[in-house]
C-alpha cells in the first residue's frame, strides 16, 4: 500500500518539472530592397545589393546617353558628375574625356546660350570648353586660373593637368632651323655676323633645336635653295636678308619664313628688320606723353631723312591740331648755327636789336633770344651732325627737350664711348645698346632675334609680345613683326643711359651658376666662350647641292 502511494507520488514530482513545449513561430518574408537614390564610393555594399548599385548605374549611365542625344547638356553635365563619384580611376579619366569631347562639338551660339548657370557644373565645363578657344601661353594661363576657381568639378584636376601637360609640350618641342643668308661673296661679312648672333643666342639657352646654315651666294635658285632646307625637314627657316631675294620667295614660302628684311607686297610670311615699322608713332606717343605741343622738326635733305621727316609730320598732323615747326637744311651746309636761328627765330630778335640800335644812334649790347613757346625739338640724323648742333644750342642756352632718331644708336652696341656732344638727347634704340650682352652690333642683335622668334613664334598670340635684342616684338597684322623700341638718354657727361631704367627690356640674362661653380663668369669671359664656340659650329654649316 505504502509502495504504491510513494510510486504515485514521484511519477507527479518528475511530471511538475517538465516544461511545456511551445510551438514554433512563422518566420517573416524579407522586405524588398529600396534603391537609393545616389551611390556613392562611401557607401558599404552588402552583397545581395550588388545587383541594384550596378543597375542604378547603367541607369544612370543610360539617362547620361539619352540627355546627350537630346542636347540637354546641364542633365547630361549633372549625370557625368554622378557617375564620376562611384568610377575607378582609370574610368574616371575615360568619362571626363569623353564628356569634354561631346562638349566641344558646341558652336559659339550654344556656349553663349548656356552662359549665366554659375551655380551649374555646366557652367564650368564651358569656361574649360572656352580655354581651347585660346593657344600658347593664352591658353595655359586660361587653364591656371580656372583651377583656382572650379574647385570641386570632376575635372580638376586630372583633365586640366592633362591638357596643361600636353599645351607645355608643345611650347618645348624644339625646332629644326635653316638660316639662308649670304656666307661668302659681297655680302658674306653681312651674313657671318648675323650668324654670329644666332649661333650666340644658340649657345647662350643651351637650346636643343636643330640649326643648319645655307650659303645664299652660292645658290642661282633660291627657290630650289629654300625647297631643299623644307625637304631636310626644316619647321623655321631664317632669312634671306636682300629684299630681292625675299620677293623671290614672295609665292612660296609661308608662315615659317622669318625674312631678314622687309617688302612692300603683302606677304604670307613673317618680316623682321633692323629698323622699326611704327618708330614714327613711337615718337610721337613719347612727345605727346610728355604733353609737347609745340615741336619742331629739323632734318637735312637726304633721302632717308626727308622720308622719315614726311612720315613723322603726316602722323603728328592726324593726331595733333597744334603746327609742326618744320624745317629742312642742305646736308653739305656749312653754317648750322643760321639754320638753327631759322628754326628759332633768332633773326626777329635780331632785328628788333638792330631797330633800336638805329632809334637811339648808337650800338647796344645784345644778346639774341629764341622763341620761347618749343617745347621740344626732333632732329633727324645721324651722331655727327647731330653732334654739330649741340653747341649751338648750348650758345642760345637752351634747356628744351631734344628727341634724336634712333639712327643715333651706337654702331658698337654696349661698348660705346662717351659722347657729350649728344649730352641731354633722348632717342628710341635697341635694348642691347644698354643691356650688358655679349652681342657687338645691330647686325648680330638681327641674328639674336631671328633666333630668338624661330623658336618662340608659335607662343606669340594677339596683344602679347616677346623681348629682344632689337626690342619688344608683336606680332601684328598680315604676319607683320613690330618692334618696340626702348628709350635712352645722353647723360651731361656723354654716358648713354636707359630713359626707362625700371622698365628696361633685359633680354640677356647670365646663365644660372651649376652646382660647384662658386661664381658666375665675367662678361669678358662669356665673350670669349661664345666666340670659340662659334668657330666649332662650323663643322654644321651645309650648303645646298
Amino acid at each position: 500500500m505504502l509502495k504504491n502511494i510513494f510510486l504515485a507520488t514521484f511519477i507527479l514530482f518528475i511530471t511538475a518539472c517538465s516544461t511545456a513545449p511551445v510551438p514554433e513561430p512563422e518566420r517573416e518574408k524579407p522586405l524588398p530592397l529600396k534603391k537609393p537614390d545616389i551611390v556613392t564610393q562611401t557607401d558599404t555594399l552588402a552583397p545581395p545589393e550588388t545587383k541594384t548599385l550596378v543597375s542604378k548605374q547603367q541607369d544612370l549611365e543610360q539617362d547620361r546617353l539619352i540627355s546627350y542625344v537630346n542636347k540637354d547638356w546641364a542633365r547630361f553635365i549633372e549625370l557625368t558628375e554622378w557617375i564620376w563619384s562611384f568610377y575607378s580611376e582609370e574610368a574616371q579619366a575615360a568619362l571626363l574625356q569623353d564628356s569634354f569631347e561631346k562638349l566641344m562639338q558646341l558652336e559659339e551660339i550654344d556656349l553663349i546660350q548656356f552662359t549665366g548657370q554659375a551655380e551649374h557644373p555646366l557652367q564650368a565645363w564651358l569656361w574649360l570648353v572656352e580655354t581651347q578657344r585660346q593657344t600658347g601661353l593664352n591658353q595655359k594661363r586660361a587653364l591656371e586660373d580656372l583651377s583656382q576657381i572650379t574647385q570641386g568639378v570632376s575635372f580638376n584636376p586630372q583633365l586640366i593637368n592633362l591638357l596643361t601637360d600636353k599645351i607645355e609640350q608643345q611650347l618645348k618641342t624644339p625646332e629644326h632651323i635653316a638660316v639662308l643668308v649670304p656666307l661668302s661673296g659681297r655680302l658674306g661679312v653681312v651674313g657671318k655676323q648675323i650668324r654670329s648672333g644666332i649661333l650666340k643666342h644658340y649657345w647662350h639657352i643651351q637650346s636643343s633645336s636643330k640649326l643648319r646654315f645655307y650659303d645664299t651666294n652660292q645658290s642661282d635658285n633660291l627657290s630650289a635653295l629654300y625647297q631643299t632646307a623644307l625637304d631636310k625637314g626644316a619647321t623655321k627657316i631664317i632669312g634671306p636678308l636682300t629684299r630681292q631675294e625675299i620677293e623671290q620667295l614672295n609665292q612660296l614660302a609661308g608662315p615659317e619664313l622669318i625674312a631678314l628684311n622687309r617688302i612692300d607686297d603683302f606677304a604670307s610670311f613673317h618680316q623682321l628688320s633692323l629698323r622699326s615699322t611704327n618708330e614714327v608713332e613711337q615718337i610721337i606717343d613719347h612727345l605727346e606723353t610728355h604733353c609737347y605741343q609745340h615741336v619742331a622738326l629739323v632734318h637735312s635733305n637726304l633721302s632717308s631723312d626727308n622720308q622719315m621727316a614726311q612720315d613723322l609730320q603726316a602722323s603728328w598732323k592726324a593726331r595733333q591740331r597744334f603746327e609742326l615747326t618744320h624745317h629742312r637744311y642742305p646736308q653739305n651746309s656749312n653754317n648750322l648755327r643760321n639754320e638753327l636761328n631759322k628754326v628759332l627765330n633768332i633773326q626777329h630778335s635780331l632785328g628788333r636789336a638792330g631797330f633800336l640800335s638805329r632809334v637811339i644812334e648808337q650800338s647796344i649790347e645784345h644778346e639774341p633770344r629764341s622763341r620761347q613757346d618749343l617745347q621740344a625739338m626732333v632732329l633727324i640724323g645721324d651722331e655727327q651732325r647731330i653732334a654739330i648742333f649741340q653747341p649751338h644750342l648750348d650758345f642760345y642756352q637752351l634747356t628744351l627737350p631734344v628727341i634724336g632718331t634712333s639712327i643715333l644708336t651706337p654702331s658698337q652696341l654696349n661698348h660705346s664711348e662717351a659722347n657729350r656732344d649728344l649730352k641731354n638727347i633722348q632717342f628710341p634704340t635697341y635694348p642691347a645698346t644698354l643691356v650688358a650682352s655679349p652681342l657687338n652690333n645691330s647686325l648680330e642683335a638681327l641674328g639674336w632675334d631671328g633666333f630668338l622668334l624661330a623658336n618662340h613664334l608659335h607662343q606669340l598670340e594677339k596683344g602679347m609680345f616677346i623681348h629682344g635684342a632689337l626690342g619688344k616684338h608683336l606680332l601684328a597684322m598680315n604676319n607683320q613683326i613690330h618692334t618696340q623700341l626702348s628709350w635712352a638718354r645722353y647723360q651731361s657727361n656723354g654716358q648713354l643711359v636707359s630713359l626707362h631704367p625700371q622698365i628696361a627690356n633685359d633680354f640677356y640674362s647670365p646663365r644660372i651658376a651649376q652646382p660647384g661653380i662658386t661664381s658666375e663668369p665675367n662678361s669678358e669671359k662669356i665673350r670669349q666662350q661664345l666666340l670659340d664656340e662659334i668657330n666649332q659650329f662650323e663643322l654644321f654649316e651645309q650648303h645646298a647641292n
